[in-house]
């Protein structure tokens, strides 16, 4: 490797830095963790330390005024480790103490390409918020409520803080204002839930929420009318996705939504529109105007392999697939669900909850793996349960894998009875390798 050209050797690093990071809605910056693999190349020798140093220190959290303070000098002695942080997230622990406000201070100026700083956990003074504001590197600040702002802020420009989410307040509500304000001084919305959504009328067309990217709307037994959407798309180019979300399990049994109308007359002709849920639809912009079905949540109790059928004949080209299979009574042929799970050519997020304890192999095909991924360490019988129940998840899921060749992450959420009173699960996501098509991550254990 130390013969390779400074750039490839650059890429094949920054290829490995990083540990694979769960699907997100909102393109936001993020804290990322450093691999274990970089930690092992930075100390083999000198020049692979230098190539690793700016990924080391790419991502910086704080918890503690300790790790700041370390930070601080490690930075005052090192300008390579203070040129290499990019973004940082603080904890309001931190930011609660005198001594870390004072520390902040100080760190700042040596910090030259820091853009963002995370604080979606902290409340802010109108000191604090001007400084990092005047920072002339930061682009980005992360706040995660109106009530981690400083109530008395003279301050005029907000135009680098960016509201991770809040929902669409009622006139009654007292931190309209508050909102309303902060939008005038050129604060950044990421995500509004709107949890009455059929109260919305031909006015939210005017609503304006610069930054926008996700729309969450929390549907229920009243219908909605979208007369506003095509003007409020124009008004917001960042808008990405639409999320309907119906966890009361009414909207969409007595509504026929345009984007699901031909997908459930199907299911009513097919006699299964009773066996199953549509918990979430997830929209995406098809252009400018027009909005198509990228995702979907489903609660499904039987005929999973006619349902998954219709939803490939209704969206061929679905990018992310979530099923839930917790009261399901039936069990199926682990070829059979892949054979029309391999239809979905675009698939590339799958949630599958409760699902691979309905799958079975037939009777010349059990080639189960030997050699366990989860290191146990002690006489545990559960957590030797456990670490034969994820290789044998891990076991379908790279067969999956195989034959889905767009599929990049799948979240499991599994849970098994200890006895008539407890249970224990493993949930997490795992990553499929673009090229080898491995299975990497590791699952949870919950008791």
């Amino acid at each position: 490797m130390l013969l390779l050209p400074g750039e490839l050797l650059n890429l094949i690093v920054e290829y490995l830095a990083h540990t694979f990071d769960a699907p997100d809605l909102l393109p936001l910056p993020r804290y990322r963790h450093v691999s274990p693999e970089l930690c092992s190349l930075s100390t083999a020798n000198k020049r692979l330390r230098q190539v690793c140093l700016p990924f080391l220190f790419a991502y910086v959290r704080i918890r503690h005024v300790g790790q700041m303070e370390k930070l601080r000098d490690r930075c005052l002695n090192n300008s390579t480790c203070s040129k290499s942080i990019k973004i940082i997230t603080l904890s309001n622990f931190v930011l609660r103490r005198e001594e870390g406000h004072e520390i902040l201070y100080n760190l700042l100026p040596n910090l030259e390409h820091l853009s963002c700083v995370d604080l979606t956990g902290c409340y802010l003074s109108a000191t604090l918020l001007s400084t990092l504001h005047e920072h002339p590197s930061i682009s980005t600040l992360l706040v995660g409520s109106l009530r981690g702002l400083p109530r008395q802020s003279t301050f005029s420009d907000l135009s680098k803080v960016t509201l991770v989410r809040t929902e669409q307040l009622q006139s009654d509500d007292p931190m309209l204002e508050t909102l309303q304000n902060c939008l005038e001084r050129g604060m950044k919305v990421a995500q509004l839930i709107v949890w009455k959504p059929h109260l919305l009328r031909e006015d939210f067309r005017f609503e304006r929420f610069q930054g926008l990217h996700v729309l969450e709307m929390k549907m229920n037994y009243f219908p909605i009318t979208l007369s506003w959407l095509a003007e409020f798309t124009l008004a917001h180019s960042q808008l990405e996705r639409i999320e309907l979300i119906d966890d009361e399990r009414e909207y969409f049994r007595f509504h026929r939504e345009p984007f699901v109308y031909t997908f459930m007359e199907q299911l009513s002709q097919a006699k299964l529109s009773n066996i199953f849920y549509l918990n979430r639809l997830t929209l995406t912009r098809a252009n400018s105007r027009d909005w198509e079905v990228y995702g979907m949540t489903l609660t499904v109790w039987r005929s999973l392999v006619e349902v998954l059928a219709i939803v490939y004949a209704s969206f061929p080209d679905i990018k992310a697939l979530d099923l839930d299979l917790e009261n399901h009574n039936v069990e199926y042929d682990i070829d059979d669900l892949i054979s029309v799970l391999s239809k979905f050519s675009s698939l590339r997020n799958l949630s599958l909850r409760f699902f691979f304890k309905r799958l079975r192999l037939k009777a010349e095909d059990q080639e189960m793996p030997s050699a366990s991924i989860r290191q146990v360490t002690r006489n545990d019988p559960l957590a030797k349960q456990a670490a034969r129940t994820e290789d044998t998840i891990r076991w379908y899921l790279s067969r999956m894998a195989r034959r889905i060749p767009s599929l990049e992450a799948v979240h499991i959420n599994e849970r098994y009875p200890t006895s008539a009173e407890s249970r224990w699960s493993l949930a997490g996501w795992l990553y499929i390798h673009g090229g080898t098509r491995d299975v990497e991550g590791a699952l949870q254990l919950g008791t």
